[in-house]
């Protein structure tokens, strides 16, 4: 197991850019508001956020260190770790690794032992027009790369799965009183002592989906995309795009809701068999990397069907976790409007006066309003607006 020395965080240029982030917080036209029901920020282990803009990644780690003081980890795309050593560096200290990490996985979930918290964008990529479920029903996102729609991304359900498989063996071996295999692992994933490994291994693997919610998304021009046109012709649609809507997001007036879901455990077994299967690959297990690479190394029967009773427990949580993850979304104006228009264009035509249009604007919010599982914006909830 590696402790990941050079992927250190450095922990005085992770509080210079918590304070030099609150600094620039308080001049921008963006308002953060943390919606964080039973302390999850405090109890989850990793979190789960949807991706719409790319400056929204700095926000989930500046908001759990605000709640909790704890550093957090999270997976960057690889090309930002290329090309500039000095850039490289800084994104490392301030705890973002590249998605291409040899043992990326085995190392995020020997940093969850060592008190860290982890930050996952498992659609993979900016989804901006938030198209994230197929004609079947099920959620998955379009891939720019493959050209058709795919899954979530699997690798945060797979960290807590096999760390929360990796707690078991750890207290496993307490039980079995083997204090020598219990300090070995103490000193390679770089934990004081063995009380504290023992103590991390008996909190429970917390998944924590959360959403992101912008409030309005505007369209019109702003000065960063007047700067873009004079400085950068040429520029690609998409990034034009980009400044546009993220632009107006942080120099005008801007509701940005987090909300965090219900905490999602990983279930390691449902039956007797289960338990006694775990039990028998556990003989062979001596390491984190030793369960990560199981898919890989599955020598004999019992480790083959360990892996394929994981795979589908990894699977499962996953779903799990984006169901949770989007039903979070916070309910705003813009949504109940863009619906109405879409139910009027499929069913009645392409026309509709103003008063009945707003009459039906204002029923749906009064109906709305009595649904207790829909998290409304606060501009909803106003009966004066």
């Amino acid at each position: 197991m590696s402790s990941g020395a050079d992927l250190a965080i450095n922990e005085s240029t992770y509080r210079w850019c918590v304070r030099a982030f609150s600094f620039l917080y308080a001049r921008l036209g963006v308002t953060i508001t943390l919606h964080d029901p039973g302390d999850l920020a405090q109890d989850g282990q990793i979190f789960l956020f949807n991706h719409f803009a790319r400056f929204e990644t700095v926000v989930p780690p500046y908001l759990l260190y605000q709640e909790t003081a704890t550093f957090c980890r999270s997976v960057a795309a690889s090309e930002f770790f290329k090309g500039n050593e000095a850039a490289a560096n800084f994104l490392r200290s301030i705890g973002a690794v590249p998605n291409d990490l040899k043992g990326l996985l085995p190392f995020l979930a020997a940093e969850v032992l060592r008190g860290r918290k982890i930050i996952v964008f498992p659609e993979g990529g900016i989804v901006k027009d938030r198209d994230v479920m197929g004609a079947d029903g099920d959620f998955s996102v379009f891939s720019v790369t493959a050209q058709e729609r795919r899954k979530h991304h699997k690798g945060a359900a797979a960290i807590a799965t096999t760390l929360e498989l990796f707690k078991k063996r750890i207290l496993s071996t307490h039980q079995e009183g083997n204090a020598g295999r219990l300090e070995r692992w103490r000193e390679a994933l770089g934990v004081e002592t063995v009380e504290a490994l023992l103590e991390s291994a008996r909190k429970p693997t917390l998944v924590v989906p959360a959403n992101i919610t912008f409030f309005p998304i505007r369209v019109t021009d702003n000065i960063l995309n007047k700067g873009t046109d004079l400085f950068a012709r040429g520029m690609r649609n998409q990034f034009k795009e980009e400044i546009v809507i993220e632009g107006n997001i942080l120099l005008k007036k801007t509701d940005m809701d987090v909300r965090f879901c219900a905490a999602l455990k990983p279930q390691i077994y449902n039956s007797w068999w289960e338990r006694l299967l775990l039990k028998r690959v556990f003989e062979n297990i001596d390491s984190l990397e030793d369960l990560f690479s199981l898919r890989q190394r599955s020598l004999g029967w019992a480790e083959r069907l360990l892996v394929n009773l994981l795979q589908r427990k990894i699977s499962t949580l996953r779903d799990a976790a984006m169901r949770e993850m989007y039903a979070g979304v916070t309910i705003n104006l813009s949504h109940l409007a863009a619906t109405l228009i879409i139910t009027i264009l499929e069913s009645s035509g392409d026309r509709i006066s103003h008063d009945r249009f707003h009459s039906a604007l204002y029923l749906a919010i009064k109906n709305i309003q009595r649904e207790p599982s829909i998290h409304l914006h606060t501009s909803l909830l106003n009966p004066e607006t």
